[in-house]
């Protein structure tokens, strides 16, 4: 191994497996608790059947491969890696290897999972899915590495174009929208890759048992994870409204209006997953189980809210809390506790945290 590759080792790929060891830990449990390997199998078979099914996994990369890439940003931007600014003084080639290495190994679980799907496409004789696998693999792999070699060690000043000057002082956006609006520019494709995961797993949710009785426990447990999903787009909100926007903090507003205010932020940003809940719900199940549903998945936003109110943490604080909160939420519901209950008890926990901590919570810099 070269030496900048083993440096990037030690700076990006260890720190990196170590702060998601929960999050892994929580995949594999999920993986093997709740499938055996012949649903693994099918699950694969199903995936490689037909191109728009193979939009799944690639959807789920793509998230996964903006984690690795927002995780290397962020430690790019510490004073202890300051020393990193120095490595594009290396020949580009050097650069290149040095970061695909770091980067492919980061991918490990992802190329994982698709020689797993190369080999079932193999088996199937798919041959659109078997190109498709290695070339997604290899688009995710080139465009992390591109992102990290082409500057992203220096923040860059933007200027808005005369077209967006003018429709902002054209239009006048109330202000739920003002982060949604925000996390559009600064973070795309957490946004529409959080988005694209929850729709997709809600929509392969809704769709299973179409000829038999369909368990409610099943969907609930769909909207839990979908919510934790959320986590990160509810920690740039409360970035959002205490660093970047902070103003709002000293607004003189009722903060039954701040409530109100965010809360219409959060259906905003769940209009997508609410979308597929409506239109795919199973027809088995009465209509009130698809708002308790939607109700549920608000009030789990909420609580995320709340509690992360009560002190700042990290991104990479984020996936043990998740794990937590998930595998309590599944253990409730397998045990038949009422959706509506669950809702109330995290609308409620979410709103205390939230109005105790609110003017308490203090942002601590990295």
């Amino acid at each position: 191994m070269r030496t900048e590759q083993y440096i990037l080792a030690r700076v990006f790929v260890l720190p990196f497996y170590q702060a998601n060891t929960t999050l892994f830990l929580f995949i594999a449990v999920m993986a093997g608790g709740f499938m055996s390997g012949a649903e693994h199998v099918a699950l694969a078979t199903f995936f490689v059947s037909m191109p728009v099914s193979m939009l799944a996994p690639i959807a789920v990369w793509a998230l996964y491969t903006f984690k690795v890439l927002r995780f290397n940003q962020t430690l790019l931007l510490r004073a202890e890696n300051t020393f990193m600014q120095h490595y594009c003084l290396l020949p580009v080639r050097a650069q290149w290897l040095g970061w695909m290495s770091a980067v492919l190994v980061q991918l490990m679980p992802a190329i994982g999972y698709g020689m797993f799907l190369v080999l079932i496409a193999i088996q199937q004789k798919a041959w659109m899915s078997l190109a498709t696998v290695p070339l997604a693999l290899a688009t995710v792999l080139l465009l992390t590495v591109a992102l990290l070699y082409r500057g992203r060690l220096h923040a860059r000043q933007h200027t808005p174009g005369r077209l967006r000057r003018l429709l902002d002082k054209t239009f006048v956006r109330p202000y739920p929208l003002f982060f949604i609006e925000w996390i559009v520019r600064r973070q795309p494709l957490l946004l529409f890759g959080t988005k694209a995961f929850g729709c997709l797993l809600l929509l392969g949710i809704t769709s299973l048992y179409t000829d038999e009785s369909y368990d409610s426990r099943l969907l609930i447990m769909g909207v839990t994870v979908v919510a934790a999903a959320n986590l990160q787009l509810i920690w740039e909100l409360l970035q959002f409204e205490h660093v970047h926007f902070s103003i709002v903090r000293q607004l003189p507003l009722p903060f039954a209006q701040r409530i109100v205010y965010t809360v219409i932020t959060l259906c905003a940003l769940l209009l997508p997953e609410t979308g597929i809940i409506i239109t795919y719900f199973p027809a088995n199940l009465a209509a009130i189980e698809a708002m308790v549903s939607v109700v549920y998945l608000l009030a789990a936003t909420v609580f995320f809210l709340g509690i992360l109110h009560r002190r700042d943490r990290g991104l990479d604080q984020l996936g043990g809390f998740a794990f937590a909160w998930v595998i309590g939420a599944v253990v409730l519901t397998l045990f038949r506790v009422p959706p509506f209950l669950l809702a109330a008890v995290n609308a409620i926990a979410g709103v205390y945290c939230w109005v105790r901590y609110f003017y308490l919570f203090e942002h601590r810099e990295s």
